[in-house]
């Protein structure tokens, strides 16, 4: 038997309930996530897709911050500052929003997102076709344990 889902419904409540949990952070004086989104260039359907992420972080309480660089920059700028990112003990997700300009290799900026953020792992090929190596699930949040502690 089939079951239609109401995403849009669906998103709505788990987004409550995060902000359940973020405002219960907040009342026990506890440190709320933080997430950071790189933005290069200016890609429209990137444009649009970290805005969401911008808002979907001000809905349930989370922090966030948007670094945007221009298309130009150098791929030797973009991973000094996602080097930065990682090593900020406030931070608990970083997006590097792809696509990236041609003169940038996305592979190298991935596997520099090294998340001192205890990053969770998944096995190779399940992530992006060719890598040989187990690659970081981005964008997990790696303090949700505590949410409801």
């Amino acid at each position: 038997m089939y079951q239609i889902i109401d995403g849009k419904k669906t998103a709505a409540e788990i987004r409550g309930e995060i902000a359940d949990a973020v405002s219960a952070m907040k009342e026990r004086g506890a440190r709320v996530p933080h997430l950071a989104a790189i933005l290069v260039g200016n890609d429209g359907g990137s444009e649009t897709y970290v805005s969401h992420k911008v808002k979907d972080c001000e809905e349930v309480g989370f922090r966030s911050t948007l670094i945007r660089m221009p298309s130009s920059v150098s791929e030797e700028v973009l991973l000094a500052k996602v080097r930065e990112l990682n090593e900020d003990p406030e931070l608990d997700g970083l997006i590097v929003q792809l696509p990236l300009p041609e003169h940038i290799s996305e592979d190298k900026v991935i596997e520099n997102i090294i998340a001192a953020q205890r990053h969770r792992r998944i096995p190779s090929g399940k992530c992006r076709a060719g890598w040989q190596q187990d690659c970081p699930l981005l964008c997990q949040p790696h303090r949700q344990e505590s949410w409801s502690s």
